[in-house]
């Protein structure tokens, strides 16, 4: 899979990380969520989703909505003070609406930008004031450089991220992670194949399922700890 990366140099010693993942509740980021569940007991974790689970030692859960202008779910993210590195898994997000110009209902844009873009940006902001030490591993796609019919929302949110992402990179403390995880069988695709029938890649999307060539999340996910996380 893609990947685009900037090094930054860090002590080797072991220090108390606070892992921190959106979008937990399906997909790629269920994925990810069992695998820190199970992998990391010495790692604070925090998960943000639609739904909220069972919070115990260095466990929690927040139910968040991204669509949520005013991002009410970021009020209670309060972290250890020995804390000395939080690790982000920007993973959240939303394909709808898929369609032609004339066809969008602005509610429905306006709610894509806020999940793909505008609402991560807000818990970047905060955490960069919570640790001067901040890795954010970020969930991109091919639609962040490719221009895809019908999905101008989905492409302008993923592109505008890249670039805000770009950016930060270049600030003293901060290592960023572009994983561009692949086509994935996922609800998301589901939604694709459901919402493009007057698309132009309807047929290749539906050929990826058909054919069995997407990729199983939990593979993605493996590789994602792997190379990143762990």
């Amino acid at each position: 899979y893609y990947i685009r990366k900037v090094n930054k140099l860090y002590s080797t010693k072991k220090s108390m990380r606070l892992l921190v993942l959106t979008g937990f509740s399906s997909g790629l980021g269920e994925a990810i969520h069992q695998l820190l569940i199970s992998k990391n007991s010495q790692d604070e974790l925090i998960f943000f989703g639609r739904k909220t689970g069972k919070s115990k030692k260095n466990i929690s859960y927040f139910h968040a909505d991204f669509s949520d202008k005013e991002c009410q779910w970021l009020n209670n993210l309060v972290i250890d003070d020995k804390i000395q590195e939080i690790v982000l898994i920007n993973n959240a997000g939303v394909i709808l609406p898929i369609g032609k110009l004339s066809e969008f209902n602005i509610d429905e844009v306006e709610r894509n930008i806020y999940i793909n873009f505008v609402s991560p940006i807000k818990l970047i902001v905060k955490l960069a004031k919570l640790s001067y030490r901040l890795k954010i591993i970020n969930i991109s796609s091919g639609a962040a450089d490719n221009p895809i019919h019908c999905w101008a929302p989905y492409c302008a949110a993923k592109s505008g991220m890249k670039s805000f992402l770009n950016v930060v990179e270049l600030e003293d403390g901060i290592s960023i992670f572009n994983v561009d995880p692949g086509v994935l069988d996922t609800n998301m695709q589901e939604e694709i194949r459901n919402h493009s029938q007057k698309c132009k890649n309807l047929e290749y999307f539906v050929g990826l399922k058909e054919d069995q060539k997407l990729r199983k999340a939990s593979d993605a996910a493996n590789e994602i700890y792997r190379d990143y996380i762990q």
